[in-house]
């Protein structure tokens, strides 16, 4: 088949043409494909560090690479950022973040900061449900006294299908909130069922129950308690129960046995437990142990 000069001419272009075509759409397929190779490794090594850093305590600078994270995440091209698994890595990076605020507001006492953590947990369980990034959320909430905003959190947990580890935290911290209240009888119940669900008995929740039995009016059920968690300290003060030695002898006073909270006072070693201020507002203690504990001080 031969073909008119001018004919000739046009088919040789426009196959120049297609081949232009192919090879600038293979050109821009292979720099999209390095693209998200380096999107993903500035991800993954940012990623590795900030970890690193918050195993070693240095939320600081934890929190500058969770930032790169974050941004590059959020500033990425969409055929990267768009993929189901790019926005549920985001969603992991927000909680991650919100974790190294978390502590870094809690160590410098700075609301600006665990404000920023509220606002990181708030988004990531936007993008990924989780029970536990919900617990912190709530726990953050009480802390700064957000209470309405920390019990919607918590009831939310205990209401939903998960584990009785996450529940009975979520219930021990409800309590909390409504130790912050005042409603003493209420977060006996929340106690006594994160004691009730937790595997073994948590330390924490029986020390909470034992303080908010007293402030309920239940001063014999506490001392009980109080006295039973002291004996089983055999081997020192446990993790979560650092009040007991402290309240106890606080509570024997308020009850009236001086020598007896005289001789428990004199073992407390724990210096913190023997400032007013801090077991009022630290520790949530119900007011009529705090007037037991400034009879067992020193008088100015």
């Amino acid at each position: 088949l031969f073909l008119a000069p001018h004919l000739a001419v046009l088919a040789t272009a426009g196959a120049a043409v297609a081949d232009g075509d192919e090879k600038a759409a293979r050109a821009a397929k292979l720099a999209q494909a390095m693209a998200v190779v380096t999107f993903t490794k500035k991800i993954d090594q940012a990623t590795d560090k900030a970890l690193k850093l918050q195993k070693a305590g240095d939320f600081k600078n934890a929190e500058t690479q969770w930032n790169i994270v974050v941004d590059t995440y959020e500033s990425g091209d969409d055929g990267v950022v768009i993929s189901a698994q790019a926005i549920y890595r985001l969603g992991k990076s927000l909680a991650l973040r919100a974790d190294t605020r978390s502590e870094l507001g809690q160590r410098r006492k700075k609301e600006a900061t665990l404000n920023a953590a509220i606002d990181d947990y708030k988004r990531s369980l936007t993008i990924v449900e989780s029970a536990e990034v919900r617990v912190k959320l709530a726990t953050i909430l009480l802390i700064v006294k957000r209470d309405a905003e920390a019990e919607k959190e918590f009831d939310a947990v205990v209401e939903s299908d998960v584990g009785n580890q996450i529940k009975g935290r979520a219930y021990n911290n409800r309590g909390l909130v409504k130790q912050q209240q005042g409603k003493w009888s209420e977060a006996v119940d929340d106690f006594q069922q994160a004691v009730s669900i937790s595997q073994g008995g948590s330390p924490e929740a029986m020390k909470n129950l034992a303080l908010a039995k007293f402030g309920a009016g239940d001063e014999a059920g506490s001392l009980t308690m109080m006295r039973q968690q002291s004996k089983d300290m055999i081997f020192g003060v446990v993790e979560g129960a650092e009040d007991i030695p402290s309240a106890l002898a606080a509570a024997e006073a308020a009850t009236g046995d001086a020598l007896q909270a005289a001789k428990d006072f004199a073992k407390v070693q724990d210096i913190r437990y023997k400032d007013v201020r801090f077991v009022t507002e630290g520790r949530l203690w119900p007011p009529r142990l705090v007037a037991g504990l400034q009879s067992l001080l020193p008088k100015p």
